[in-house]
């Protein structure tokens, strides 16, 4: 059903995903289910529904720790970084958490570095949207555990705006 013809069915089921796959309980099922694939592969979908769900399923489901280091997921990293600059809220944040819960992994923090994350990130601290300005500052703040990590977010100039999110409290 995600590479269904219709949108309407595309997101249908990668909502239904996203909904199970919120459930602690249920993440690795959808995980082993092989979800995450055809979920990347939506991720450059024309249609917006699809990708904010697609991202939606995926931030979810990448938040259980060892979905975290499934290659599928580790291989979309560069294509979530490519979405941080999508113009939909709701895709940017969901991009943003599955950035940050991918992060949590020390394996993954120079990884989404390297990728190209780390500006675009950046930028959204400063995002219109709150809850994207907190996914964006928890994602730097796992990509920061790592050394490299550290050095390119204080080098992508994200520390004057985490500063000034502290102030914006």
């Amino acid at each position: 059903l995600l590479r269904d013809a219709d949108a309407a069915v595309r997101h249908m089921a990668a909502g239904g995903l996203w909904n199970i796959a919120v459930h602690r309980a249920f993440k690795a099922t959808v995980a082993a289910a092989g979800a995450v694939e055809p979920l990347v592969s939506l991720l450059g979908d024309a249609d917006l529904v699809v990708r904010q769900h697609a991202t939606g399923a995926l931030s979810v489901i990448a938040a259980d720790p060892a979905n975290s280091q499934l290659p599928a997921v580790v291989d979309a990293v560069g294509l979530l970084a490519a979405l941080l600059r999508e113009t939909d809220a709701t895709v940017r944040q969901n991009v943003a958490r599955a950035l940050a819960v991918i992060a949590v992994h020390p394996a993954n923090q120079l990884r989404i570095a390297r990728a190209g994350a780390v500006g675009p990130l950046a930028s959204l601290l400063g995002d219109g949207d709150a809850q994207v300005r907190r996914r964006a500052a928890e994602a730097l703040a796992n990509v920061a555990h790592h050394p490299e990590g550290r050095a390119l977010v204080a080098f992508a100039e994200a520390v004057g705006p985490l500063v000034g999110l502290l102030r914006d409290a």
